[in-house]
């Protein structure tokens, strides 16, 4: 059986630079890079993201599989009541526990970011 329940998360995307090469750009190529990360970066991961999700389900349950053979497990509906429970968990147990880790800073930016998408603030 494949309950496709999202537990856990995802790793992080980054993209780098070296300063020197930051630098040697204009003004104007910086502001044209920076500008185009949500286009030319972020959506297309997560696009690949979904596609790789979808595939796997595809794959695991004996979909059309681009991947060759296929798996022959059943899929079986989320629940409501599982998302609710994963979501209070999180809100009520991983994320209190992190925020003892982590700098108040890292809070805060969870907070004004992933926080804000999510609907969960980190206190």
């Amino acid at each position: 059986y494949l309950y496709p329940l999202p537990i856990g998360g995802w790793a992080f995307v980054i993209t780098a630079m070296n300063l020197d090469t930051w630098n040697s750009f204009s003004k104007d190529e910086q502001k044209k890079l920076v500008s185009s990360v949500n286009t030319q970066i972020v959506s297309p991961a997560w696009e690949k993201s979904n596609y790789e999700t979808n595939e796997g389900e595809k794959c695991l349950t004996n979909r059309d599989c681009s991947y060759g053979k296929a798996n022959t497990m059943k899929l079986v509906e989320v629940k409501e009541a599982d998302k609710e429970l994963a979501r209070k968990v999180l809100s009520e147990n991983v994320i209190p526990k992190w925020v003892e880790k982590v700098p108040a800073d890292v809070v805060e930016k969870w907070n004004n970011t992933v926080g804000k998408v999510v609907d969960i603030t980190a206190k």
